[in-house]
């Protein structure tokens, strides 16, 4: 009828406002058909429903072309109705806004739906999920995009349909170097204890998956749950790599961790992101960064040197390997080693940025571009262990680190060391991680959009501290006129740091 109403209009006013109708209508259509297919858990309609984004994508461009022919009538739609509605929900305030401001609004919850879509196309491995999954909570999208895509996770107890938890737990260990025959040449006795350790491992990382599609507020909060978890079964893994130790690899310093190793890389995994994630939420204070970079400095060089442990115990399977086995599992071992390429150099550029964050917090201190204050509540040592409290419940693996080991190094350490000399040693660790982010960069095959995304944020913070390093370097005799200011627009966890005189 409204098409009819289109072709009858003399008028050209009429057409268009019959066909700014029309747009709406087929809008409306498009959304609801896109969201109603998400609602299913299945991969082909999950793609299909890609069409109908595209569709109301293109139907909200010519919406934003006629919004001005109409308007809003005065006291059709009251904001403060709510209150007067009995209902279990809690209250909540409404506020009304623009047109533009809505149109805006739909606009970047397609866009987070349609990045959601893009689940259907993975594959089917933890990593592979894991690595996505945090690409688009980095997106920050709404409670809409991210229930959307919950939804698809877990389809009839399998990830994504497919595959089971026990299968996803042994993907993700033959991915992390567990050659291909180990689990087929199982006995009887080893049998059960290791397919019960994978049910269980496998759950735990569906558990971390899923707190990844909460808000970044919550996924902070969720990660204490996850680890937790990962320490019960750190001393299950310890137990079964007791179990395959041979004679000499049982005396002390010269057991292999198999699976305690993958284990641990979850746990430095996940302690890091939720030290970084207090940054992103604004949760330390200026005067609490240098001893939150120290920490995960402490944490990166670890996690570094676990993955190196994996690295070289992939390399000594192949090198134990008969030629008849080389031709089986040689390849699957190469693909482990070319793997851990990206995921390796990238823990060690990001522990040379915050190594230089630490060093440059601490010269700046020195200069007293920052203010440190006293904090009302509690001393300095108490603060510390409410801050890394997590930290004393993990099985001391990671071992925790203790207020006075940061005030050996921070205190005693760099007020004996001349100013110049720590600004120096912080233009040290931003070089080399320069040189580490544009051997990711210059990689070949190329990384993926968003780790080239992240690396050319890190470089750009990387480049701007050490200019400011190098200024203050040659203006040290008035580096006391100085004073700091932190900018995170460029990279949620590293600021830029800009030093400018004081008024």
């Amino acid at each position: 009828e409204i098409l009819e109403n289109i072709e009858t209009s003399t008028s050209d006013q009429d057409k268009q406002l019959w066909t700014a109708i029309v747009d709406r209508i087929r809008f409306r259509k498009n959304l609801l058909q896109a969201h109603i297919n998400m609602d299913k858990p299945m991969m082909k309609e999950l793609e299909s429903s890609q069409t109908f984004l595209s569709a109301a994508k293109n139907n909200l461009t010519q919406i934003k072309s006629t919004s001005s022919l109409g308007r809003v009538p005065e006291g059709v739609f009251d904001p403060k109705v709510t209150k007067r509605i009995m209902s279990s929900s809690p209250p909540r305030s409404a506020t009304v806004i623009a047109i533009s401001s809505a149109l805006d609004l739909f606009e970047e919850q397609i866009n987070h739906l349609t990045v959601a879509t893009q689940a259907s196309k993975l594959e089917i491995s933890y990593f592979s999920v894991r690595d996505f999954y945090l690409e688009f909570s980095y997106l920050v999208p709404d409670v809409v995009a991210r229930s959307r895509l919950h939804a698809s996770l877990v389809i009839a107890g399998k990830l994504i349909g497919p595959i089971t938890f026990r299968e996803t737990a042994v993907t993700a260990l033959k991915r992390s170097g567990l050659s291909l025959s180990f689990f087929e040449n199982l006995d009887e006795k080893a049998q059960l204890p290791i397919s019960n350790f994978c049910e269980r491992l496998g759950s735990v990382m569906m558990l971390y998956l899923r707190v990844l599609l909460n808000n970044r507020a919550r996924l902070r909060r969720k990660i204490p749950h996850v680890l937790s978890d990962l320490c019960i079964l750190q001393n299950e893994a310890d137990g079964i790599d007791e179990m395959f130790s041979t004679a000499d690899e049982k005396q002390p310093g010269k057991r292999t961790r198999l699976f305690g190793t993958f284990i641990l890389e979850m746990k430095f995994y996940l302690t890091s992101q939720w030290l970084q994630l207090g940054f992103e939420l604004e949760v330390y204070p200026q005067e609490e960064y240098d001893v939150v970079y120290w920490y995960i400095d402490y944490l990166l060089s670890l996690h570094f040197n676990n993955q190196t442990h994996l690295i070289t115990n992939t390399k000594n399977t192949l090198a134990k390997m008969t030629k008849q086995q080389r031709k089986k599992g040689e390849k699957h071992v190469h693909s482990v080693l070319t793997g851990f390429f990206l995921p390796h150099v990238s823990v060690l550029v990001h522990s040379h940025i915050s190594k230089a964050m630490f060093r440059m917090m601490s010269g700046l201190r020195k200069i007293e571009a920052v203010k440190y204050k006293d904090f009302p509540f509690g001393d300095a040592a108490l603060r510390f262990m409410k801050r890394f409290n997590i930290f004393y419940f993990l099985n001391n693996e990671p071992a925790p680190l203790y207020y006075s080991h940061f005030t050996d190094i921070s205190i005693n350490q760099f007020d004996k060391t001349a100013t110049n000399k720590i600004f120096e040693v912080t233009v040290e660790s931003f070089q080399q991680a320069k040189q580490h982010i544009e051997t990711i960069l210059k990689n070949n095959p190329p990384p993926p959009p968003s780790i080239v995304a992240d690396m050319k944020a890190l470089l750009r913070v990387v480049v701007s501290n050490t200019l400011q390093c190098q200024l203050i370097l040659k203006s040290l005799a008035q580096a006391n006129n100085y004073s700091a200011s932190f900018d995170f627009k460029h990279h949620k966890y590293y600021p830029i740091v800009s030093i400018v005189k004081k008024n």
